[in-house]
């Protein structure tokens, strides 16, 4: 056994609470104060073992864990009764978050506004459309653009693996060097069949695709412009093959 001495300088608050102030209240106010806070630690352990397997089970019915960070349906969370909310709220963060921003998450998750943040410390909450995303800041990738051509394949965060087919040979109604980059503000194309062009950024509205995915969406372009994006396909009339698997 090996006393640290720093436990009997009264240079630290922790100390001149064993000290002074519990042999004070002991002798006091209450002789038997040290077996009623043995107590009262022994049920606050027992609430949080019961409280950390229960919260997992509603977490995992509200919600799923994706590219580092819970993505939480903002209505379920915000109809739950508020003592539960709270600890949920804790849970999706990861850390024990001040009450002062437990409340402004709840009341982001309760807005009939679809859209909105809160940035408590070494956490990010997302609102947009119908969900939350708690992240920590800088925890999702941005995929590097690259250079394609021919056949092949590449992982792209948050987006499973991008493949293509590009025929050299063939008709492709494309030009230049193809670029497989993120999506940025103002892309814009004519998808499909008889297409007429038309905004990510509409589409991504029509689609109630969430902000945090558009960021790192996947695009490819040439030298007209985007060629085909994630779950819109390919330019109109380009004659080629670009697909992602999740």
């Amino acid at each position: 056994w090996r006393e640290d001495t720093s436990n009997q300088t009264r240079a630290y608050a922790r100390n001149r609470i064993r000290h002074d102030l519990l042999p004070q209240l002991r002798e006091q106010w209450n002789p038997g104060l040290p077996s009623n806070l043995a107590s009262l630690a022994d049920i606050a352990h027992e609430e949080e073992e019961y409280w950390r397997e229960r919260l997992s089970e509603i977490a995992a019915q509200m919600g799923s864990q994706r590219d580092g960070g819970w993505e939480v349906d903002a209505s379920q969370l915000a109809s739950q009764p508020r003592a539960v909310a709270r600890r949920l709220i804790r849970h999706f963060a990861g850390q024990n978050l001040g009450l002062e921003h437990v409340e402004e998450i709840l009341e982001l998750a309760r807005s009939p506004r679809g859209e909105g943040q809160v940035t408590p410390p070494n956490v990010l909450v997302i609102r947009s459309f119908g969900s939350l995303r708690f992240e920590r800041p800088g925890a999702v990738a941005i995929g590097a653009p690259s250079r394609i051509q021919g056949r092949g394949g590449t992982g792209w965060p948050g987006h499973g693996i991008i493949r293509w087919e590009l025929d050299d040979n063939a008709n492709l109604k494309v030009s230049g060097p193809m670029l497989l980059r993120s999506w940025t503000a103002g892309d814009a194309y004519p998808p499909g069949i008889g297409g007429r062009r038309v905004s990510l950024a509409d589409l991504f509205e029509k689609e109630r695709v969430p902000s945090w995915q558009r960021r790192n969406w996947p695009i490819v372009e040439d030298g007209y412009g985007v060629l085909w994006a994630k779950r819109f396909g390919v330019r109109e009339g380009a004659d080629v093959r670009i697909w992602s698997e999740e």
